[in-house]
């Protein structure tokens, strides 16, 4: 929390301070009423004034928290001061291996969650809840971790109760129906009252003493127990005055977070809300960071679409230009790229040809020689090859056929024939296609027969 309210809701009136949380201390607004408005979807610490309610110390056996709780009801109920089951929350304050000491309050829970549900369905993120009297035994266990008296006395009623360390050891409350009236004298007397029975239980001295509220001007000297300072390092820009008037709204900064009245439910949507709040924030920041790429990437490919349309406009026009003074020209150029293209596409029979005649081993004839829809064919011994292939290169090269059938043969053993025909269909793999490839071997004759249907690779040889 780096800065939130504090805030109390009584007969429809919103009163509080602004603290902002910084590394080692609080530092606070004056107190002042705010409206619903100001509040909603603010971070919010509520303080609770409900009552009856009921704070004490004891022991207990240890056991699970449930087990503890039917412990606490069981111990609450003689005293008939709820007439219905009471909502219980507690701090341990020591444990052994057989009980726990407990500092715990009871509050109705009717009257607890009034003011909470009023103002969670106004929008208002409440994130702890703390009763008023846990919050002033707080501060004075901030004042101080010896063992200090605390009184606080309003118009209507005053408590007295004892901190020690970090915890409330001891509370007494009185009520104006107790007496006729508040005086000096009855604060007095509760107070002597209350040393007297904390002094019957325990041995440790107490070290002085602060008064807070409205009416704390009737908290008499107390001989042999000085008066506290109410200087507090941790809260900056709180005036004493205000201070000391309400300290539950300084007291709830301190407040343990066992005695947080919030339901569990309330404290887990608050965990998780939290968590959802961050991945929403960091999707966001993706979607702006995304958004701000594509909008440079499309201003970009913008600037690049208009400047391959005004080139291309200018070129259109240099064409139109060139088109119009040089028509006959144009004319001639087209044609030559069009008769271009047809020759890249026709075989290389010349090429073929000639490849036969230069790198055929001497043991290899050419038997035949067929471009499909042809009439030229040639069939020949190795003695005329050359002659024959170069009688027929001129009628090959009119041709517009695009299959090859070539025959060859070389006698030998099959072995030797065999690796022959590899050789040469290793070579003719790197210029033609080859369709269909046949080895067969004549045993009679000693001589292996090598066909190959060819077509030329594309983009032509």
């Amino acid at each position: 929390m780096n800065n939130f309210y504090v805030i109390s809701y009584n007969d429809e009136i919103l009163r509080g301070l602004k603290v902002f949380k910084k590394s080692n201390y609080y530092l606070v607004e004056p107190i002042r009423n705010y409206n619903l408005n100001e509040l909603i979807g603010k971070k919010v610490v509520l303080i609770d004034y409900s009552s009856p309610f009921y704070f004490a110390k004891d022991k207990f056996s240890k056991a699970p928290t449930d087990i503890l709780l039917y412990q606490i009801r069981e111990k609450i109920n003689p005293l008939s001061i709820f007439s219905r089951s009471p909502y219980i929350v507690f701090k341990v304050i020591e444990e052994t291996l057989t009980d726990v000491d407990l500092t715990f309050l009871a509050i109705d829970p009717l009257n607890l969650k009034r003011n909470l549900n009023f103002l969670l369905s106004k929008g208002i993120r409440v994130i702890e809840h703390y009763h008023f009297v846990s919050a002033i035994g707080a501060l004075s266990c901030a004042l101080s971790t010896s063992p200090i008296l605390s009184v606080f006395v309003s118009e209507n009623y005053f408590f007295i109760l004892i901190t020690e360390g970090e915890d409330i050891v001891y509370l007494r409350i009185f009520n104006a129906d107790d007496f006729s009236s508040i005086t000096s004298s009855n604060v007095e007397t509760g107070i002597l009252s209350t040393l007297d029975y904390y002094h019957r239980f325990s041995d440790r001295h107490i070290e002085g003493y602060i008064a807070y509220g409205p009416k704390r001007d009737l908290v008499p000297k107390l001989g042999g127990i000085i008066p506290l300072d109410p200087y507090w390092p941790s809260l900056r820009g709180a005036d004493n005055e205000f201070l000391l008037n309400h300290p539950e709204f300084y007291g709830v900064l301190f407040c343990p977070k066992e005695f947080d009245l919030l339901p569990d439910i309330y404290k887990f949507c608050n965990t998780h809300f939290a968590r959802a709040r961050k991945v929403v924030i960091l999707c966001l920041c993706l979607s702006l960071f995304n958004f701000s790429v594509w909008t440079s990437l499309n201003r970009k490919v913008e600037y690049i679409s208009s400047s391959i349309h005004k080139l291309e406009s200018t070129i259109n026009k240099n064409i139109a230009e060139i088109d119009a003074k040089y028509p006959k020209n144009l004319n001639n150029f087209k044609k030559f790229l069009l008769l271009s293209q047809v020759y890249s596409r026709q075989i290389r029979v010349d090429w073929l040809l000639e490849w036969l005649a230069i790198n055929l081993p001497a043991y290899v004839e050419v038997n035949k020689l067929v471009v499909e829809d042809s009439d030229s064919s040639l069939i020949s011994s190795r003695t005329n090859t050359r002659r024959v292939i170069t009688n027929a290169v001129k009628g090959l090269l009119s041709s517009s056929s695009k299959i090859i059938d070539l025959s060859l043969s070389a006698t030998g053993s099959p072995k030797k024939t065999q690796s022959l025909f590899y050789k040469v269909l290793g070579l003719l793999q790197v210029n033609f296609d080859i369709k269909h490839s046949k080895f067969v071997y004549d045993l009679s004759r000693k001589k292996g027969f090598f066909y190959f249907t060819l077509a030329p690779c594309a983009g032509g040889k």
